[in-house]
């Protein structure tokens, strides 16, 4: 089982210069950043290795080195703790990659996270015992103050029914999984039997919790004294049973776009994605400016 390193980068702009990270094999490396953007010189991934990113908005990677099951996995937008119940699947991230050369194979996933399990409903409680009939009318005669002789006028009375028990309580219904991202890839260069793998699948949907069942139902109280013991009251019905959580809904795939591109348009592109515009809008005049330079 690899290892788990954690590096924490909180001041990664481009004027700082570019950084280098490798992760070691069947490792797993996680950034951390408070920065939309980031820049790095090399990103070397050994066989079996992983780099584990926060959602940035774009990755700007000039050489990037990946050897046989390296991927790189950008957090959902988790709605909610892992330790909570139906709780809804983050969406996956949204985020544009450019990549100046490639050596390698890498995985880049960008997966909706799976809604939580429902919590199983709550049985009921057990319901109230009946009360003891009322003993028929009688004398005592006592003797040295101890009652030894009990005379009864008639039957003892029926006891009373236990009551019904609680119902159980509905399970909770399951999360729903979180959407696929939108990862787009523009990348200038590449070795030979190179290649880019994007993974954006949905999110698995949530088991809806179990049905609690409903509690039993309470004794009937113990028949009252008499010439003849009044009959035990009748048990008291049992709770209904609640009914089972609804499984959550898987969420949607997401969208993918890689592109190979050339110096010029590779520079543009960037340049539109780091400084916030869009570098799918090809009608403005500073894109055409900036292509056609």
């Amino acid at each position: 089982m690899g290892t788990l390193e954690i590096l924490f980068i909180f001041m990664v702009q481009t004027q700082l210069g570019p950084q280098k990270v490798e992760v070691p094999a069947h490792s797993r490396l996680e950034l951390q950043s408070e920065e939309d953007e980031l820049v790095f010189d090399t990103i070397e991934l050994h066989e079996g290795s992983e780099l584990s990113l926060p959602e940035f908005k774009s990755i700007h990677i000039l050489n990037l080195i990946a050897k046989d099951g390296a991927r790189i996995s950008i957090a959902n937008q988790s709605s909610g703790s892992d330790a909570e119940s139906g709780v809804d699947g983050g969406n996956g991230a949204q985020v544009t990659f450019f990549v100046r050369h490639l050596a390698g194979n890498v995985v880049i996933e960008a997966r909706g996270g799976d809604g939580s399990d429902g919590r199983d409903g709550r049985s009921g409680q057990q319901g109230t015992d009946g009360i003891k009939g009322q003993d028929a009318p009688h004398i005592s005669i006592p003797f040295f103050g101890f009652r030894l002789f009990n005379f009864f006028f008639g039957n003892g009375q029926r006891g009373q029914s236990g009551a019904t028990g609680e119902d159980g309580e509905n399970g909770e219904d399951g999360g729903r999984g979180g959407d696929g991202g939108q990862v787009r890839v523009y990348y200038q260069s590449k070795e030979e039997f190179s290649d880019i793998v994007v993974d954006v699948s949905a999110g698995q949907a949530g088991v809806g919790g179990r049905a609690g069942m409903g509690g039993l139902g309470g004794n009937g109280g113990i028949g009252g004294r008499g010439s003849s013991r009044g009959p035990q009251g009748f048990m008291g019905a049992n709770g209904k049973n609640g009914r089972p959580g609804r499984p959550g809904v898987p969420g949607t795939p997401g969208d993918v776009s890689i592109y190979q591109v050339d110096r010029k348009l590779y520079d543009c592109l960037l340049k539109f994605e780091l400084v916030g515009g869009d570098p799918s809008d090809h009608q403005s005049e500073e894109w055409a400016q900036c292509v056609h330079s």
